[in-house]
């Protein structure tokens, strides 16, 4: 089939499958986080200036307020959502999906207004050209060259979610001056003249299903409307006069109940992730609000940190102010060590700390990624003293960069193996184990009186149902220092099991564990694994009992109880210690007070300082306990934990687990 040529670009719905307001390729991009948008338009902006050559990248942020009827394509858009809501009505019995209703809510609120804002943002980038254009558009496709900053081809959904209408449109100036416009929205499937529509609409000329491969054909030039095209004659006056812009109509200013300036917004997720580029003197960022234009660059960048350094929290999945203002600190006055590996030679700053957890962070191509890495948890460094550190990787320094890009996800905020092939894995780790010897040359230990640890403990664990306080199996649990095999358990019982998990079979089905995946991370610095297996039930919170007798008297004593990692399916956390959090913790029947309860940065209770133990006296320890949300679990896998009882550094208390 081949659609009619238009006179004149329009937002277009092709065909397409049944999908609703909520479908599954906007659910990961759900969450309207503001540092996620900013991140992914600095992101984006930041590669296009790379790949471009550009000394310095210039980023303008601007809001324009202006009648409805200059976005591009509202007309076909009304008629679309009219469409799309009455069909998803009909194929649920007259009344929307629950999830559905704040969506199109807001989409119709904003198609009765007159007015609206929409957030442009323009870069002096390479430019967009039909080939980058299309590759944009596109679901997990990326045009991107192996050293740009993004990884996954569908991080532009990040943005549409900023826009109430869920519609951005796209503009490219090429360095010949050469233009082209598009646009997606975002509905969901509906039914015109008897045809299945997609949810995807496209800002084009014309659409073309029956090429596979080159379906769109952009506007160009004076074929542009002037909403975008206006912007993209702005970038003439930008040497060398190319780039690109990005415009969120209806813009919702991250539905924020107390609506922020702009600048206040953008400058800190800037800051706090791209401290690294700033403070290179690569990046300048423009944000224009009315007739204000403030300006973020190397010039400020200390200032800008430096007022967000109160922060100790923050709800997104991102640095908090205090965490990004102790990197750029550390970038600025730590010490500088280049370890050579295998796949690249990897820069690492070091900077010891007066208090505070161990922590090193990661930086690719001047942007914050994650601080869980391989091989370089916090806890493989409790025999030192506290430092932080920062590894900075940048396109050029081997295959090493290539590898961290891959396993990044669709938010560049952590790395997960699901992206990476058992070779690239294996290099990855080996890469940062060398790394973890280098820094334990350069960095202070603690003198060994100050840090000894107990024999292991024998621990006799008391399981709950999650359905009240019911018993389990009574067992005497002891180390595991090789993943044991267990017998099968039948789906009838409901009991603890172990030491370790089960085997279950369900309804005939047999699912083993694979035990290949145990074994790591067991804290042998900081203190004796002991490991258990709990009730096979899903996410929650759920209550636990254990009896702590010592083998001798202990001082300084703390338990915790971390996350067996085959409790995750996916198996993508490394291996690193996950403690769970704990609550409504009890000590022989007696709730805990807070002043011995170990908390971590936000608050929440992930250890239990016990003090002096003695073996003559049994501890009964009752809590609750919440796993983490990003766990994946499934229903015949038992959720295993490994108690931990450790003897504190004389100076850890002032430590804790932050």
């Amino acid at each position: 089939m081949v659609w009619r040529r238009k006179h004149a670009p329009d937002l277009q719905f092709g065909s397409g499958d049944l999908s609703g307001f909520t479908s599954a390729g906007m659910a990961g991009f759900h969450d309207l986080n503001p540092t996620a948008v900013v991140r992914e338009l600095l992101q984006n902006s930041l590669d296009a200036a790379r790949e471009a050559k550009r000394d310095v990248a210039i980023i303008r942020f601007e809001i324009v307020k202006h009648d409805m009827t200059q976005i591009p394509g509202l007309k076909a858009y009304r008629s679309a959502f009219q469409l799309a809501e009455r069909s998803q009505r009909e194929l649920s019995d007259g009344k929307l999906p629950d999830q559905a209703i704040g969506i199109v809510d807001a989409m119709r609120g904003c198609l009765e207004l007159n007015e609206c804002e929409t957030l442009f943002v323009l870069d002096n980038g390479i430019g967009l050209e039909k080939n980058r254009m299309r590759s944009l558009l596109a679901d997990g496709h990326s045009h991107k060259s192996t050293e740009g900053t993004g990884a996954v081809g569908n991080g532009h959904l990040v943005v549409i979610p900023a826009s109430d209408l869920r519609y951005v449109l796209y503009g490219g100036r090429t360095e010949n001056g050469n233009m082209i416009g598009a646009g997606h929205a975002v509905l969901a499937s509906h039914e015109r003249k008897g045809k299945h529509k997609s949810k995807d609409g496209f800002y084009l000329k014309e659409l073309r299903e029956s090429e596979f491969f080159d379906p769109f054909i952009f506007p160009e030039n004076e074929e542009i409307p002037s909403y975008i095209r206006h912007k993209l004659e702005c970038l003439s006056g930008w040497e060398p006069g190319a780039g690109s812009v990005v415009a969120v109509p209806a813009f919702n200013r991250f539905r924020q109940s107390h609506k922020k300036a702009l600048w206040d917004v953008v400058s800190k997720a800037a800051a706090c992730n791209f401290f690294a580029v700033f403070a290179e003197g690569k990046l300048r960022l423009e944000v224009v609000e009315g007739d204000r234009t403030d300006i973020l660059d190397q010039s400020n960048i200390d200032a800008i940190l430096r007022a967000f350094a109160g922060e100790k929290r923050t709800r997104s999945k991102f640095l908090s102010g205090s965490r990004a203002w102790s990197a750029f600190e550390t970038m600025r006055a730590g010490q500088e060590i280049t370890v050579n590996t295998d796949i690249g030679k990897i820069p690492v700053w070091l900077r010891e700390t007066s208090e505070g957890r161990t922590r090193i962070d990661l930086c690719r191509n001047g942007m914050w990624i994650t601080d869980d890495l391989p091989k370089l948890q916090w806890h493989r460094f409790t025999d030192f003293k506290p430092f932080h550190g920062v590894v900075l990787l940048e396109a050029g320094t081997g295959e090493i960069h290539r590898i961290v890009r891959k396993a990044e996800g669709p938010l560049h905020n952590s790395l997960t193996r699901k992206w990476l092939s058992r070779d690239e894995k294996q290099k990855l780790e080996a890469a940062m184990e060398v790394v973890f010897s280098g820094i334990k040359e350069r960095v202070p230990k603690y003198e060994n009186e100050q840090f000894q640890i107990t024999d292991v403990l024998p621990i006799t664990s008391y399981g709950f149902s999650s359905g009240g306080r019911r018993p389990g199996l009574v067992g005497q649990f002891r180390e595991v220092r090789k993943p044991p095999r267990f017998p099968n358990v039948s789906d009838t019982e409901d009991t603890e099991v172990g030491p370790g998990a089960s085997n279950r079979e369900n309804n005939g089905n047999r699912k083993s564990v694979n035990n290949n995946r145990r074994g790591r991370g067991t804290f042998r610095r900081s203190g004796n694994a002991i490991r258990f297996a709990a009730l096979p039930v899903p996410m929650g919170k759920r209550s636990y009992r254990i009896d702590l007798t010592p083998a001798e008297k202990t001082s300084r004593s703390e338990v915790r109880f971390a996350l067996d990692e085959s409790l995750d399916e996916s198996c993508d956390r490394f291996g690193s210690e996950t403690f769970v959090e704990l609550k409504a913790v009890k000590i022989d029947g007696r709730p805990a007070p807070e002043t011995i309860l170990t908390c971590d940065e936000e608050d929440r209770v992930r250890g239990i300082r016990l003090g002096v133990i003695h073996p003559e006296k049994t501890l009964r320890i009752e809590f609750d306990y919440e796993l983490p949300k990003d766990i994946d679990t499934v229903e015949d896998m038992p959720v295993v934990l490994k108690t931990q009882l450790i003897r504190r550094a004389a100076n850890a208390e002032k430590q804790g687990a932050s």
